[in-house]
């Protein structure tokens, strides 16, 4: 089973190259599993046809998506969580390899043109609802979004992934740091679009700062600027929505991992520009908040 090898392959492999953004974590799949990584990322029968109704769905009727719906559909066909996993591994996977291989007729658009079930009009209105991410998030059971051992898994590829997870996966700290460390884009997604109370954790928060340097090759003054330049007893809100930074700043040890980061930081800590806030602002925001319950 798909889900099986690449478990088995991310604990031999995924932990010596997930730092390595280009790198395709499967390059060697039939070496080490028992069938071909081509044979377990095709759809079966029963596969095709839960994967037919859920992408109706998501192009005909994506303003009454529902629980009934979702529930009736794994319903209909007797979807076990096993089969669910597995079934979600696949979508995923196929993503993946899309991008690591430039293999367009992976992609879900592609795809289901080929099956001739929906019109070229509709997939091309669809297109940015037709990914693993979206139909993970749409349609996958509460069960399987909050599984931590799926979720270790699938983040090997590719960190985003955590958007469309569980409260419970993305409140874990293991987890989101697992996110953090293979997420490819500019702005760190997993972490900062997670809507997670981990925000507020200064060891995340490092792993964050660390990844916007290796995916940027480090803008200090765009960081400065962004998410730690004070103003009138706040930081900035353009990042991090509810001063964030204040709970960082409550580690001791927060400022001196930063500042290994870069020399860029080093700088701007020694002349106080990024620090904890003021006495003096912290209590004109106490006064401000208090005004604006009243």
């Amino acid at each position: 089973m798909l889900f099986i090898n690449l478990d088995l392959i991310t604990e031999l492999i995924g932990y010596s190259i997930h730092d390595c953004n280009k790198e395709n974590k499967l390059l060697y799949y039939d070496q080490i599993s028992n069938t071909t990584l081509e044979e377990d990322i095709t759809f079966t029968a029963k596969e095709n046809a839960i994967l037919s109704d859920f992408c109706e769905l998501e192009i005909y009727k994506a303003s009454i998506l529902g629980k009934n719906a979702k529930e009736n559909i794994r319903s209909i066909y007797h979807f076990s969580i096993e089969e669910e996993k597995e079934f979600f591994t696949k979508l995923f996977v196929r993503d993946y390899l899309s991008e690591k291989e430039n293999r367009k007729e992976l992609l879900l658009v592609d795809y289901l043109s080929e099956t001739k079930l929906f019109s070229t009009v509709a997939l091309d209105e669809a297109e940015n609802r037709l990914s693993a991410l979206q139909l993970f998030k749409d349609f996958a059971s509460p069960e399987l979004k909050n599984d931590k051992d799926f979720a270790k898994v699938i983040l090997q590829l590719d960190g985003t992934y955590i958007l469309a997870m569980g409260d419970i996966v993305k409140d874990s700290p293991t987890i989101m740091e697992v996110a953090i460390k293979n997420d490819k884009t500019p702005t760190i997604e997993s972490f900062i679009n997670s809507n997670s109370k981990l925000l507020t954790n200064s060891d995340l928060a490092i792993a964050y700062f660390k990844k916007l340097k290796e995916n940027n090759n480090m803008l200090t003054d765009s960081i400065y600027e962004n998410i730690f330049k004070q103003e009138n007893g706040e930081y900035p809100k353009t990042v991090f929505k509810h001063n964030e930074q204040s709970s960082w700043m409550e580690d001791s040890n927060f400022l001196p991992r930063l500042a290994k980061i870069s020399d860029g930081f080093t700088d701007l800590i020694s002349s106080g520009e990024i620090g904890p806030l003021s006495s003096k602002d912290k209590a004109k925001q106490y006064i401000k908040n208090n005004k604006q319950k009243q």
